[in-house]
């Protein structure tokens, strides 16, 4: 599985290399949601999502600590819904209908989106976070949409909380 995530993340850093800085590209979460995102010199914008602390989470869906993560993340995104985004970019390979059965199924209430609908998201975030292979990965952007940290595996909420207070006076 982790080669099989790694060779896609490479796979697809060839399209990355297509998508200019600036240049925004509509991207539709599996609720329906249309993101406007764009590559900036330092990081990643969605216009929807300006001003807030950014979360990217590359996870697959029959990841256990991917998995685990929802309902921390499901309680970040509702206390903290006016200073931080979520989007996570599901690559384990399901379709639209499988990705929004998932969703339902798990409650998530954060943007979630399929790896056809990230085509160059997920290597570019990849790219700037250091991707190593290991899921879930988070990549971390502050308010004005400039990279801060990634971690690969799982993440405390307590240290999740402190990023989000750091990045967000």
């Amino acid at each position: 599985m982790k080669k099989i995530l790694i060779l896609m993340v490479l796979a697809l850093s060839l399209v990355t290399l297509g998508h200019a800085a600036g240049e925004k590209t509509a991207i539709k979460s599996v609720k329906g949601k249309v993101l406007h995102a764009s590559k900036t010199d330092k990081g990643l914008l969605f216009d929807e999502l300006k001003g807030k602390v950014l979360f990217v989470e590359i996870y697959g869906h029959r990841c256990p600590y991917c998995i685990k993560a929802i309902d921390p993340y499901n309680a970040l995104q509702e206390k903290y819904k006016a200073k931080l985004a979520i989007v996570s970019i599901e690559v384990g390979g399901y379709n639209e209908e499988q990705l929004k059965n998932f969703d339902d199924l798990y409650g998530i209430d954060y943007i979630n989106i399929s790896q056809k609908e990230a085509d160059w998201l997920v290597p570019y975030v990849s790219q700037i976070g250091a991707y190593r292979g290991m899921i879930p990965f988070l990549a971390i952007f502050d308010k004005s949409g400039n990279f801060y940290k990634s971690f690969s595996g799982p993440v405390s909420k307590q240290e999740l909380e402190k990023i989000i207070g750091d990045l967000s006076k």
